[in-house]
């Protein structure tokens, strides 16, 4: 698994200590770096897109390029441009999740 990009600074901490139990299964450059994020999308066999909201997003469509299937909840261009290969199996280009509200912290 590789883990590209800065989110939240809470998870940062603790994707490093994963990173150095899990050597060899994952790798965490916490960081923007958008060469790295072609080549490691071009070679993934999966692109995981969780937005909670995504007014238009490329990655999938960089995905769709590249013949990287996306995995995406379902909102804003993440809804607009991936079809669940489930719901239709002819025209499907990936897999799309349902919304999940948060849940107060």
């Amino acid at each position: 698994m590789i883990i590209l990009g800065i989110g939240d600074h809470k998870y940062h901490d603790q994707l490093k200590k994963l990173h150095v139990a899990h050597r060899n299964n994952l790798s965490v450059a916490l960081r923007f770096d958008e060469v790295l994020s072609h080549l490691i999308e071009a070679g993934s066999d999966f692109l995981l897109m969780p937005s909670h909201s995504e007014p238009c997003g490329l990655n999938q469509m960089y995905s769709l390029r590249y013949g990287t299937v996306p995995i995406v909840r379902k909102t804003g261009g993440l809804a607009d441009t991936i079809i669940d290969i489930h719901d239709d199996p002819l025209k499907g280009n990936g897999f799309v999740f349902p919304i999940i509200p948060r849940q107060p912290c």
